[in-house]
């Protein structure tokens, strides 16, 4: 009885796999720069909505099965425009790609004027952050929101309580000298801002305590980019206030005829780990 059972099983098997097979299809083709018709090797080759995906080979040749005639095979590549192709009856597709100048420009603020220039255009270093990146991870001050962000900028905390301020170095300091300040300049919308952050208590023997910097009353959700300038190129027009780095800040500004309303909120609760021990019972005597 079990012999026919699996006599009767196995043509169902075959049957099965024949029909899974036929509905795969093998296309082939040659990916190709539209201008001077040159192979085009490293091209994304993919099936729309679907993992199966491949890569164009030296030569700009492909080899993909798609799952019917249904498919729509994906072509990208940087610096190209994206180009979808219905597969259909074809059995070869080539495809000659147009190159897109768009995917490469980059607009960055360079002065305090506003003036814009591309980034690949700029003679020095400069790292830009948008709103969307620097509220991620919701942090009340903007120089900890920055932490991770910038390439080659130090970010430090004063202290970890609520309103603590913060410390920031572009590419080390510049100075050695221990009162000269190594902070870059900040500028907000063309103003130049004062961000020094106060560590001394007032009166000999006073405790050190520390103020929040300027830019913690900033509101992140009001900013829509910070551009770090780096090195001596960047901030020739700020002179000498600028040479450890510039850190221009743009604020958010209505834009068209459109109405948009923004809502975001941040709680936090803290408790005290441990209370110091207090001397109570004696007090100073003469000459402290």
């Amino acid at each position: 009885m079990k012999q026919i059972s699996t006599l009767l099983f196995l043509p169902i098997l075959l049957f099965l796999s024949l029909s899974v097979n036929a509905q795969l299809k093998e296309i082939n083709g040659k990916v190709t720069i539209a201008e001077d018709q040159s192979s085009l090797p490293g091209v994304s080759v993919r099936v729309k909505g679907t993992s199966i995906g491949t890569v164009t080979g030296p030569n700009g040749n492909y080899r993909i099965q798609v799952p019917g005639n249904e498919s729509i095979l994906v072509f990208t590549f940087m610096g190209f425009s994206i180009q979808e192709v219905t597969v259909g009856t074809q059995s070869t597709i080539n495809i000659a790609m147009n190159t897109d100048s768009k995917q490469l420009q980059e607009v960055i603020v360079t002065t305090g004027f506003g003036i814009s220039r591309q980034q690949k255009s700029l003679g020095y270093a400069a790292q830009g952050v948008n709103s969307e990146e620097l509220n991620i991870n919701r942090q009340p001050n903007i120089l900890n929101a920055l932490q991770g962000k910038v390439a080659g900028a130090t970010i430090s905390s004063v202290g970890g309580g609520p309103g603590q301020g913060a410390n920031i170095r572009i590419r080390g300091i510049n100075s050695i000298d221990a009162s000269a300040s190594n902070d870059p300049l900040y500028v907000i919308d063309g103003v130049q801002i004062d961000n020094s952050t106060s560590t001394q208590g007032a009166g000999a023997g006073a405790n050190v305590r520390s103020v929040g910097n300027r830019v913690s009353d900033i509101n992140p959700d009001d900013i829509e980019t910070i551009n770090i300038l780096k090195g001596g190129a960047a901030t020739a027009m700020y002179g000498l206030r600028g040479s450890n780095g510039v850190v221009l800040i743009t604020t958010k500004k209505g834009k068209g005829n459109e109405v948009r309303t923004n809502f975001s909120s941040t709680y936090g609760l803290e408790n005290v780990n441990k209370t110091p021990a207090i001397q109570k019972e004696y007090t100073a005597g003469i000459l402290g």
